[in-house]
């Protein structure tokens, strides 16, 4: 997580900031890119009423703001919104930012820098031309689209949520030569999180419907759709095993279909050090079927709060059913991470 360094604070305002840099070297059969950047700053202004403030519960306010600058144009994102959370009531997010079960997502634990989740690999093992599978088990709207998000109080280890999608989003791969931009929806999760006496236990799931979906196979067509993604975690004197699912579902008449990823793995951290084996596995259909692979061993080392660094080493395959799209290989990646 960033370091949150204070720059001001004067009675109940504060002005921080935070984020990350994480540098990327190494080795990838078949592919030419041996070094990459990823820089996340982060920049919070926030209110936070005072402790005898007792009518709505004690309560902040907080403007949030993020800006990713990676190499190769692989992803450039950003997020903005307005936080006003209270201790009793929970949390109103409106802005730019992920949906709720995206945030309430559980699941896997990655100790490296790479993640095995939507992972920065994608750097050294870009896509073929024309292929698509799912790089994630979370429900994700690109958090470019505005959005409305109401987050429970945790009571009992229990948390709920839901998001309203307000904007049609990006033009974004969801099968082999299909592209679509989904349209304004619903997003609801519940997140289960307790530790109990033989080891931590967290739990989610999450259900995502969208209205009036515009696809393109190049040729346009609309519909609807919907998904769900659930994700389990056990942990215990620094092991940790974990498992999570997505599916997303589209109509029949569509031909695009068995558009699913999952993902497992099993850590062992115990600071400064930690060790994850993780693997994913992805597939999308239509008219021919897509699959990725990706296996997934790290360490990292922590040297301070503000010096992270770590190994990674594996497999990639991308594969089609007719046998056009075969390429994948090898990699050892390392890295370092400077928390600002």
């Amino acid at each position: 997580m960033p370091v949150m360094t204070t720059l001001l604070m004067t009675g109940a305002l504060a002005a921080e900031i935070g984020g990350y840099a994480r540098f990327f070297g190494g080795r990838a059969e078949t592919y030419e890119t041996n070094a990459a950047t990823k820089i996340q700053p982060h920049l919070t202004l926030a209110y936070k009423a005072n402790d005898d403030v007792t009518l709505y519960g004690k309560t902040s306010f907080r403007l949030i703001y993020d800006l990713q600058f990676p190499e190769h144009n692989r992803f450039i994102g950003y997020q903005n919104y307005i936080s006003v959370k209270s201790q009793s009531y929970g949390k109103i997010d409106f802005g730019y930012l992920e949906n709720v079960a995206y945030l309430l997502h559980k699941g896997v634990r990655d100790v490296g820098l790479l993640d095995i989740e939507n992972s920065d690999i994608y750097f050294f093992f870009p896509a073929p031309a024309g292929f698509y599978a799912p790089t994630l088990t979370h429900i994700f709207t690109d958090r470019r689209n505005l959005k409305a998000n109401y987050t429970t109080p945790e009571i009992y280890g229990i948390t709920t949520g839901i998001t309203t999608v307000l904007e049609r989003g990006e033009k974004t791969p969801i099968g082999p030569g299909v592209r679509y931009e989904h349209g304004q929806g619903i997003v609801a999760a519940i997140a289960y999180e307790n530790e109990f006496d033989f080891a931590k236990l967290a739990a989610s799931i999450g259900y995502g419907y969208y209205r009036n979906d515009r696809l393109f196979f190049p040729e346009q067509a609309s519909a609807d759709h919907s998904e769900i993604s659930t994700g389990i975690s056990i942990s215990k004197y620094g092991y940790s095993v974990g498992a999570s699912y997505r599916h997303i579902f589209l109509p029949d008449n569509l031909g695009l279909k068995n558009t699913r990823v999952y993902s497992t793995g099993v850590s062992y951290e115990q600071d400064p050090y930690g060790i994850s084996l993780t693997y994913l596995q992805s597939s999308t259909e239509w008219v021919v079927k897509d699959t990725r692979r990706h296996l997934m061993l790290s360490g990292s080392y922590q040297f301070n709060k503000y010096l992270r660094t770590a190994l990674s080493t594996g497999y990639m395959k991308f594969s089609s059913s007719d046998g056009v799209i075969d390429r994948g290989g090898l990699f050892i990646i390392a890295g370092v991470e400077f928390l600002l």
